[in-house]
């Protein structure tokens, strides 16, 4: 049954990473300067804007636009490592490894300033590092691939 939970966790983690990774990814520079103009971020005081309601994404007020991409493309690989040395049984060790992994990214990407009172956005962040613990303990411990 853990392992199981394991698989179902690792999945959700998985895509949640996919999909922002995506996103971040395929953020324009002039969409990434809305962004942060809007959430008070200093590519939008560099551009003319003011601080805004806090209405951007995380990232948006400390990274600049190349740093918020390459968080996308860190988001992408670790989905990747997640999910793709588990199924095919091979350098299983990469799995746990690539959990720690997240954990360090959501860390490092997220800034308390970037959550600009959105207390649903500082919650999701502390569930997918609680989720990214859980697979690297998991796969780590008793239940290692």
């Amino acid at each position: 049954m853990n392992n199981i939970s394991l698989w179902i966790i690792t999945s959700f983690l998985a895509t949640g990473l996919v999909v922002d990774g995506h996103r971040r990814l395929g953020s324009s520079p002039v969409a990434y300067a809305a962004l942060a103009r809007a959430s008070g971020g200093a590519a939008g005081a560099a551009s003319g804007g003011a601080a805004g309601a806090a209405s951007g994404s995380l990232g948006a007020r400390s990274l600049s636009h190349g740093a918020y991409r390459n968080v996308g493309a860190l988001q992408l690989v670790a989905a990747v490592g997640l999910m793709v040395p588990g199924l095919l049984r091979t350098a299983t060790l990469l799995v746990p490894l690539s959990a720690c992994g997240v954990i360090a990214l959501l860390l490092w990407s997220t800034d308390v300033r970037d959550l600009g009172g959105d207390h649903r956005r500082g919650v999701s962040v502390v569930v997918a590092i609680a989720a990214a613990a859980f697979v690297a303990y998991g796969r780590f411990g008793t239940w290692a691939l």
